[in-house]
């Protein structure tokens, strides 16, 4: 059965905290998988980078990291010098990410993350050519490290360039790479999909890595109308053969680095800090209960 996981900064007001600390906490929670920010995690000293590797594998933590990519990284810029250096620096990630044990680098690692498309507004085949042009560059490191690059699918507010499965399918296949892959998200799904189960079975075999979480960024299951289809959901992933990581990316928590990045400008938290825990584990029950109907349908 599938992993279920977490994004660190859930417990988090700001990024960078006590990372060993969180996979511990997460294990004790019965979570299985953690993802992180990876440039965090880079400038880390290497004894810390190699503690939080052993101890993720001594507590059967499965680890993916994911970057917060800015302007400087863009390698759909028309700014060839940025390209450059994006290719550079998702190179490294790739590397770093093997290094850690981890066959996950995922996220928006095809451009910037917020990036807003350049010149004439219906037409971003130039962006998506660029950004092909340089994964070109950087695939063959992905490939030779063993790692899945994830592009991760989000809604129109948060970037231009792939915004649905359809073109998160579009652009894997036009660059054949056996280790170029997608990660979808129920959050961002919600927003640009018209049949989200669908969306699923379209993607197929190209889905390794996948979040979960209700239209409003609370955890998965304590939507109060049913919006989140999870049974189609979890039915689809059953369908489509997904055996990856299902990662919890709930963000509840006004204020500091997390709250502002993520625009959370009301407090989505219940209770006091105690209750993220309860959350949690009542989110893992709920995720753990969808999986097995979907799979006891088959019998």
């Amino acid at each position: 059965m599938n992993r279920i996981g977490i994004h660190y900064a859930y417990w988090q007001r700001d990024w960078n905290t006590d990372f060993i600390e969180s996979v511990r906490h997460a294990a004790s929670l019965g979570f299985e998988a953690v993802d992180f920010a990876t440039a965090d995690i880079m400038a880390l000293p290497r004894p810390k980078q190699a503690e939080l590797r052993d101890t993720a594998k001594g507590l059967g933590i499965a680890l993916s990291f994911l970057p917060a990519t800015g302007p400087e990284v863009d390698i759909a810029s028309p700014d060839r010098s940025i390209r450059e250096n994006g290719v550079e620096y998702f190179k490294r990630c790739v590397q770093f990410t093997a290094d850690m044990g981890s066959d996950i680098f995922a996220g928006i690692i095809y451009s910037a993350w917020q990036a807003r498309v350049e010149g004439i507004l219906n037409d971003k085949s130039d962006a998506l050519e660029r950004s092909r042009e340089s994964l070109r560059k950087i695939l063959p490191t992905a490939e030779d490290c063993g790692v899945w690059y994830c592009l991760e699918v989000v809604n129109r507010y948060e970037q231009y360039l792939l915004n649905t499965a359809e073109e998160g399918i579009a652009y894997v296949d036009s660059l054949n790479s056996p280790r170029l892959k997608l990660l979808l998200d129920t959050f961002h799904m919600n927003i640009e999909e018209d049949d989200i189960p669908g969306a699923i079975r379209r993607v197929g075999g190209r889905l390794a890595h996948f979040h979960v979480g209700e239209p409003n960024r609370r955890l998965p299951g304590q939507g109060k109308d049913g919006r989140m289809p999870w049974k189609g959901i979890f039915t689809a992933l059953r369908d489509v053969g997904y055996t990856g990581i299902i990662t919890m990316e709930p963000f509840v928590r006004m204020g500091g680095q997390v709250g502002k990045a993520i625009c959370v400008w009301r407090d989505l938290q219940e209770g006091p800090d105690e209750a993220l825990d309860a959350d949690a584990r009542i989110s893992i029950g709920f995720l753990r209960s969808q999986l097995a109907a979907a799979q006891a349908a088959t019998l």
